[in-house]
Formats: structure tokens, C-alpha cells, sequence
């Protein structure tokens, strides 16, 4: 009895105490970034922490609405499973007017991968943003419609550092 009073007291401590610790470094960049849009390796060393992160800049101009802004997104695909973000990233820069917001999607792989992989990004933005842009032919039939307007996909080989 006090052998399973020990080991229960032992798993409430860890449930509460190794949240803590995770929360605190849940919103860090981890390793390396692995760079779907330039320079992508067709090699990366296995088993090594790394992160892919992308996402949007732009202007923080107060005219536009939230819903606009809120349409714009990346995802990302293993080996065609989508993967949830490990969190998102906001920066801005208000040494510029109007300041620019950047919004990153990064995924952490902290434990790396071993073999080979297909990695697929996809952003997305409002559907008549991308028009004006000159991103995407149109036309919109919901100007606010979330649309894929870049997919790049790159197989990356993880082998022994």
C-alpha cells in the first residue's frame, strides 16, 4: 500500500510540474530552421533539433479588417499527414509606418527525423487580396475566401550527422 501511495504521489507531481516545464520553452524556436522556400536542403543531419517556420508579413494598415487578416495561413504536410503548429509567432516592427506585422506557423521537431521525407508548404491568403496582388486569376465569388496560393514541396533526407 505505501509502495502505490508513493508511486501515485510520484505521477501527481510530475503531471503538474512537467507542464510547467514545457510550457516555458512550448514557444521557442527549436534548432535549426529548415527553409521550404529557398536554399531547402536535400539533406538535413538526422536525429538533430530542427524547425520550419513561415508564414506572412505584412503591413499593419488599420483600415483592414480582421477578418482579412485572419484568412491568411500556412500549413504544413509530412509525408502528406498535416501537421499541427507547435505554436504561432508574432513580431512587429513599428520602427517603420505603418508598422509591419509578421506572423509566423512554426513546427518544432525536436527529437529530428531519420530516413527520408516529403515536406509540403502551403500559404493561404484572402481570395481578393491575392487578385490585387496579382497572385491569383480570379475571379472571387467571396472576396474573403481562404485560398491556397503557394505550395512548395521539397523531400528532405535526414541522414547521420
Amino acid at each position: 500500500m505505501r509502495k502505490l501511495s508513493i508511486l501515485l504521489a510520484a505521477m501527481l507531481i510530475l503531471m503538474f510540474v512537467q507542464p510547467a516545464a514545457a510550457r516555458t520553452k512550448a514557444r521557442e524556436r527549436i534548432g535549426d530552421r529548415l527553409n521550404l522556400l529557398v536554399d531547402t536542403p536535400k539533406t538535413f543531419p538526422g536525429r538533430t533539433p530542427f524547425h520550419i517556420a513561415h508564414g506572412w508579413t505584412l503591413a499593419d494598415d488599420s483600415t483592414t479588417p480582421p477578418s482579412v487578416r485572419g484568412a491568411f495561413g500556412f500549413e504544413l504536410e509530412v509525408d502528406g499527414a498535416l501537421r499541427q503548429p507547435s505554436f504561432r509567432e508574432r513580431l512587429v516592427d513599428e520602427s517603420v509606418e505603418p508598422p509591419i506585422i509578421s506572423v509566423f506557423w512554426v513546427h518544432n521537431f525536436p527529437r529530428g527525423m531519420r530516413g527520408a521525407h516529403t515536406l509540403v508548404g502551403r500559404w493561404y491568403a484572402p481570395c481578393q487580396w491575392s487578385v490585387d496582388q496579382g497572385m491569383y486569376p480570379g475571379p472571387c465569388e467571396t472576396p474573403l475566401e481562404r485560398i491556397e496560393i503557394l505550395t512548395m514541396s521539397h523531400t528532405v533526407k535526414f541522414v547521420k550527422p
